[in-house]
């Protein structure tokens, strides 16, 4: 009985040092690793190169995909980038039922965040450095946009100030309150056997158990697309009170899975097409109507708020002449040693 209470009081501390350590704006460690192991399954065998041929210029740490995948919320937006911490969410007024880009993202967010990036991989100019850079934050804001609290409520900063307790919960996460995001983040990953030491089992166990809906939900490239499931999610799901049951708790975990599973299958198809130098969607300035590719670099001078992904490229209006008709292979370094079959890592 003292071993079993030990080791009770044991996942507990754990737990709780986990909620209080998770930055108020990721999925944390777990989840992105999760997403980026199920991207690594999905990718083809052409994408783990490439893949690998940019992360090769990194310090040793970051040179696996999924740790890559967490040197955003480690590095790049807590100390290096730091100005671009705003990329990792959308906050949304609660009596807004829907999102508005030209609102809600007028300063950037995480959508105009991903087609940022997407453009810079896709640019066969981008320097290896900036390339780098721009695979780290994707990976990770993949991630993030499926979280569905990093698409939450301006009120309370997407569930950071809401404070819950778990009722039936207590051996694992104690009895104290802990914020909504932080237990979306970190802890039900944590009381659902997919935290920290447990991570890849259950990265290949969700892989495995893809089914056709997930698949299915890959061929959706527009990141606003992405961003409204998991706000509708937090209208509808994510917030029940501050006194959490297991109930509450069972249907919780049900979202996390299926996220992370569409996160980590969408972050393979986006990958995929960018290695072959395919744009996977177009960009509309709803200003003037003229439509870039994502490498186009006219798109910079977009305001986040004036832009509307499109989901082919269109026949009219057509592409502002500037822009690139297609956008050649990325350019990535050579001669790195192709990976082991995905799930011998």
């Amino acid at each position: 009985m003292a071993a079993m209470q030990a080791r009770h009081a044991g996942a507990a501390g754990f737990v709780l040092y986990a909620l209080s350590l998770s930055p108020a704006w990721s999925w944390g460690d777990a989840g992105h690793r999760i997403t980026c192991e199920i991207a690594w399954q999905e990718f083809a065998p052409e994408t783990r190169s490439a893949v690998l041929r940019i992360l090769a210029r990194d310090e040793p740490r970051y040179r696996r995909f999924f740790d890559s995948c967490v040197w955003a919320h480690r590095e790049g937006m807590a100390r290096i980038y730091a100005n671009r911490r705003h990329e990792h969410y959308l906050n949304v007024p609660r009596a807004s039922e829907t999102i508005s880009l030209e609102s809600h993202c007028a300063q950037g967010c995480v959508v105009s965040a991903i087609v940022r990036y997407t453009g810079e991989l896709l640019r066969p100019d981008t320097d290896p450095q900036t390339r780098l850079v721009a695979l780290k934050f994707l990976d990770h804001l993949v991630g993030d946009v499926h979280q569905p609290l990093h698409v939450g409520f301006a009120e309370d900063r997407g569930g950071n100030g809401t404070l819950v307790r778990l009722r039936g919960f207590e051996r694992l996460v104690g009895d104290g309150p802990v914020s909504l995001h932080d237990l979306w983040d970190t802890g039900l990953l944590e009381i659902g056997g997919m935290g920290r030491g447990r991570w890849r089992s259950a990265a290949l166990r969700l892989h495995a158990a893809l089914g056709r809906e997930e698949r299915a939900a890959g061929a959706t490239f527009d990141p606003l697309v992405w961003a409204e499931e998991s706000h509708r999610l937090v209208r509808e799901q994510v917030y029940a009170g501050t006194e959490l049951q297991a109930t509450y708790v069972e249907a919780s975990l049900a979202v996390v899975r299926r996220r992370l599973q569409e996160g980590g299958v969408r972050l393979a198809r986006l990958l995929d097409a960018i290695m072959r130098g395919e744009a996977p969607f177009f960009v509309e300035d709803r200003r003037s109507g003229t439509v870039h590719h994502p490498a186009c670099l006219a798109l910079d001078a977009v305001p986040p708020g004036a832009m509307r992904v499109v989901s082919a490229r269109p026949a009219a209006p057509p592409l502002h002449e500037g822009c690139p008709r297609s956008a050649g292979r990325a350019s990535v370094p050579a001669a790195v040693p192709r990976p082991a079959p995905p799930t011998r890592r």
